[in-house]
């Protein structure tokens, strides 16, 4: 009976720490980063390539957010780099969509041709794609944001992808 109290008395300190390292400095408070990916792009014949970004809060409560300047890659290839202002609130656990369009680099429309000849010749083609950029918020700072991911045809839509 003694050693189940004494190891209750040693293990339960060491749990408390644990646990406080967890936290941040706003009690209460995770501080988890944001991320962004891809959810929608398409491009036109000209090379523009307009993208629709998804902008996640992880955390519990809103923050607001100024900027997302990110650089694009399709296919391995820099397709262009995005200045998107945004100016808005991402409620706790909550994301947003925000548009932007550059005209795209050659390498990168071509990995999106290709991977539409392969949908239409073996029924599956995908492009990677990979953001490098940073997120910045009003009073948390600058968010340095990374996803690598793949996109895919949309059926029956020429030139647009998901």
């Amino acid at each position: 009976m003694r050693i189940a109290k004494r190891l209750v008395a040693i293990s339960l300190p060491v749990v408390l720490a644990l646990l406080a390292g967890c936290g941040s400095n706003e009690p209460g408070r995770l501080d988890l980063p944001p991320s962004a990916l891809v959810q929608r792009l398409d491009y036109d014949a000209q090379g523009r390539i307009n993208a629709t970004f998804r902008v996640q809060n992880f955390g519990p409560k809103p923050i607001h957010y100024m900027e997302f300047n990110l650089t694009l890659s399709l296919g391995g290839s820099e397709a262009g780099q995005f200045k998107l202002p945004l100016d808005f609130d991402i409620a706790g656990h909550a994301s947003e969509v925000v548009q932007g369009s550059i005209v795209g680099s050659a390498s990168a429309l071509e990995s999106l041709k290709a991977a539409e000849q392969r949908a239409g010749a073996i029924g599956s083609g995908t492009v990677t794609y990979r953001i490098d950029g940073m997120l910045v918020s009003e009073k948390k700072g600058t968010f340095h944001v990374q996803y690598e991911g793949r996109l895919s045809p949309e059926p029956g839509l020429p030139q647009h992808f998901r």
